[in-house]
């Protein structure tokens, strides 16, 4: 399976006796392959060959990274390895669907959706805690299994770093999903509620249908015209959904990121506390 960084294979590991799948460094529009599958830069330029190493270094820093996890709503990474002048992710092979097939399959109940939210805001937390971000949360990347747990899959840490390198955001922000501050901020400007204004954005696709208006667009409209807009298409989907899942939603998609939540804490407080005022 092709990403825009990566491809996808499946294999077994001989010493261990199990599947697993692994995830290449791959960016499209920078590198290519050649007939002894080596990988190297599609531009001949020093530039172009420095972004290409520079983007390997940080496809290994981040599986090192994930490595540490080990966390049941976070997909296992066992190692990382080098060879083909390129990197290779070693994960736990995982059995389900995506959450995106999952809603092909129709809308889910409050219960459900409540239940994917928390899992996957406890293994954030942990994430958050060591300064990680995931920076690609949306549908594809959350995979439910048979057991009806949901996990994380894919992050775009590297993606980011590479498109702010590269001046491609566009290309690496995933549309409906990524705030406002992922195309036009610097890293540092991002912090857990980028995440949180994905995990919402998942949350707003799985109620409405459809994923929010891009945050590119929906930023040029501000204050309370923006955020009732939300919330009357929220309210329309009241007679499945509580108002405090509704508002916490709204919340968490706000395109300004000093009026979301700061922190996973804070999110699950709005989720999981009726009594708690989500007044806009």
């Amino acid at each position: 399976m092709a990403g825009w960084f990566w491809y996808y294979l499946s294999g077994t590991d001989n010493n261990l006796e199990r599947d697993v799948a692994i995830k290449e460094f791959m960016p499209q529009g920078m590198a290519t392959r050649s007939a002894d599958y080596t990988v190297h830069s599609l531009g001949e330029t020093e530039d172009s060959v420095c972004q290409l190493e520079w983007g390997l270094e940080r496809f290994i820093r981040e599986a090192r990274t994930l490595c540490k996890f080990n966390h049941p709503n976070i997909v296992r990474v066992h190692t990382v390895f080098e060879t083909n002048s390129t990197a290779y992710m070693v994960m736990s092979y995982e059995k389900g669907i995506s959450f995106s097939e999952r809603l092909k399959k129709g809308q889910p109940s409050e219960e459900e959706l409540t239940d994917m939210v928390l899992g996957l805001l406890d293994g954030l937390e942990s994430m958050h805690a060591e300064g990680f971000i995931h920076r690609d949360i949306k549908p594809g990347n959350i995979f439910i299994r048979a057991d009806g747990t949901a996990l994380l899959l894919d992050f775009g840490s590297a993606r980011q770093a590479i498109g702010e390198a590269t001046m491609t955001l566009t290309k690496v922000a995933s549309p409906g999903y990524a705030p406002f501050e992922q195309y036009y901020g610097r890293s540092d400007m991002q912090g857990p509620w980028t995440d949180i204004y994905a995990l919402g954005a998942t949350l707003y696709r799985a109620i409405t249908g459809e994923a929010p208006t891009d945050a590119t667009f929906r930023n040029r409209t501000s204050g309370e015209e923006a955020i009732q807009e939300i919330v009357d298409i929220l309210d329309k989907h009241n007679d499945k959904y509580s108002p405090f899942l509704l508002r916490a939603v709204e919340h968490a998609i706000r395109t300004n990121h000093k009026d979301r939540p700061q922190t996973v804490d804070e999110w699950h407080t709005m989720l999981t506390d009726p009594s708690l005022t989500t007044a806009t």
